[in-house]
């Protein structure tokens, strides 16, 4: 769903998602990587100057596997949504530009309208953490419960540790 920034009254425009739209569901299972269950969003969006502010709360539930065993699990995220975009402007070669820390909360539109999709994604992959197991906070498991432990591992022959490499053996 794309707004056009010259529809934004100057006392803002509210936006509701919810997981009757489409778009927002594709946008949100692709970012938090599983089939959505439970999808809201409300935020408003207010000009200024050259900036769009998109600001307000949101919140999800997904069903994707377990980093460690695979098996399903069920993430849920929330929170305050704060972003501000701006026009992107085409960098000339001889032009380079260092992100420094303060702009790694902007993102960039292309000036005429913004595109929320691009909202939702980035808002929940922002919550997304790295790695996703069974037992993190904000983590169910699906269906009948299980271990998620690591498997013990055969430590193999023993090894001189003066000659780690006695034991290879080159083939025939």
């Amino acid at each position: 769903m794309k707004v056009r920034i010259e529809d934004i009254p100057e006392d803002g425009l509210l936006v509701d998602i919810d997981q009757e739209d489409d778009w927002a569901v594709q946008a949100a299972a692709q970012a938090l990587e599983g089939q959505v269950s439970d999808l809201s969003v409300s935020v408003q969006l207010d000009r200024i100057a050259e900036l769009l502010r998109v600001h307000g709360q949101a919140r999800a539930t997904v069903v994707r596997p377990c980093d460690r065993c695979g098996g399903d699990i069920r993430l849920s995220v929330s929170g305050p949504v704060e972003l501000l975009f701006e026009p992107h402007r085409p960098a000339t070669h001889a032009e380079e530009h260092i992100t420094d820390p303060t702009e790694l909360d902007l993102g960039f539109f292309d000036g005429k309208e913004l595109d929320l999709t691009d909202v939702v994604m980035e808002q929940l992959a922002l919550w997304l953490p790295e790695r996703l197991r069974c037992g993190d906070p904000g983590v169910q498991q699906v269906g009948a419960p299980w271990t998620c432990a690591l498997p013990a591992q055969d430590p193999g022959p023993p090894t001189d540790r003066h000659k780690p490499f006695a034991n290879l053996r080159l083939p025939d």
